[in-house]
């Protein structure tokens, strides 16, 4: 695995790269509010459109977590009000046949309307989660999925804790 110097100078270095994929959350039907430095007006706008998010579908309860959790479609919901984007790279991939492992490391970079970066965050998954373990499947394209789907909900909530401080 790696260590995290190491996670730190492959960020610093992806940086200045292109992304692998952009995806456009701005949607017309949505409430738009530009993410701003100025806190005040923006976190109660944002504390009432979070008043919005729907149980079950933009957040939901796991087994034995007390709190809710954050789902991709209410991270989507949330990006789509603040008026952003995401792009999505690719940092690491780990393949060892021998031990039947697949892992990947991806980053989601979270980018204002105007083309600031606002916030980075890794996610990750690999072949060996109970989940993918019990049910028989290490699918590249379901595993990067879900390290996508980490990345996109940390950086969401990073930005959310920024703006409720």
């Amino acid at each position: 695995m790696a260590k995290i110097n190491e996670i730190k100078s492959v960020l610093t270095g992806i940086a200045n790269k292109p992304p692998v994929a952009v995806v456009d959350a701005n949607k017309d039907d949505v409430v738009k509010t530009p993410l701003k430095k100025e806190a005040t007006p923006v976190r109660s706008e944002l504390s009432n459109f979070l008043n919005t998010l729907v149980e079950g579908k933009d957040y939901g309860y796991l087994p034995n977590v007390p709190k809710p959790v954050l789902l991709k479609q209410g991270a989507l919901r949330i990006l789509q009000f603040l008026r952003c984007t995401y792009t999505v790279a690719l940092v690491d991939k780990t393949i060892i046949p021998t031990e039947n492992l697949i892992a990947y490391t991806v980053s989601v970079t979270i980018v204002t309307a105007e083309g600031q970066q606002i916030c980075q965050a890794l996610g990750s998954t690999n072949s060996r989660e109970s989940k993918f373990v019990k049910s028989g499947y290490s699918a590249d394209n379901m595993l990067i999925t879900m390290a996508t789907k980490r990345a996109l909900v940390s950086a969401v909530k990073e930005i959310i804790n920024r703006q409720q401080r």
